[in-house]
């Protein structure tokens, strides 16, 4: 039996050489199909992996989000902080000023030893200076004996001058 084809006849011996090969391409492609199967439950178990390595990525982001939330409250509570201990060391330095210029007035008037009564040093604050700067009183000689026979000379009269400097001259708040 000849078969007849568009382009010419073929034989039986050439019909099965063609269904030859198309059996073979189709059991290639059967091979090609059952491996893949076989690597499905591994490429799933890899999916799954991945997954749960993408989930605990997120929860870790997550998780450092919130920490750098915290930490930004955190900075800014210490900012405010930080302003209100300038602001309140600013202060102190105003009326520090403040009382040693009342008490360098009081000394005036009383006619005290050379008129001053604390000398200039140097001293900082973290964020400001303040506009005059002084130490500790010098060591005075008074005649008058002492109601606080405990401290040294110096701080008696440093005591005794702020006191009557409250007294005489009360703060302003």
């Amino acid at each position: 039996a000849v078969v007849s084809t568009q382009s010419g006849h073929y034989g039986r011996g050439d019909v099965i050489d063609m269904r030859n090969a198309e059996i073979k391409k189709l059991n290639t492609k059967a091979k090609e199909i059952e491996l893949k199967v076989e690597n499905i439950p591994g490429l799933e178990k890899e999916l799954r992996s991945y997954k749960d390595h993408n989930e605990q990525l997120r929860a870790t982001i997550e998780m450092k989000a919130e920490s750098e939330r915290t930490l930004n409250l955190t900075q800014e509570t210490l900012y405010q902080n930080l302003k209100e201990k300038e602001t309140d060391n600013k202060n102190i330095v105003l009326k520090c000023e403040e009382l040693q210029f009342r008490l360098s007035l009081i000394e005036e008037k009383e006619g005290g030893s050379n008129g001053k009564i604390f000398a200039p040093i140097s001293y900082s604050t973290p964020t400001c200076s303040p506009r005059r700067q002084f130490s500790e009183p010098p060591i005075r000689t008074s005649d008058s004996p002492s109601k606080h026979s405990n401290r040294p000379k110096s701080q008696v009269n440093l005591f005794d001058a702020m006191e009557a400097a409250t007294q005489i001259l009360p703060l302003h708040d």
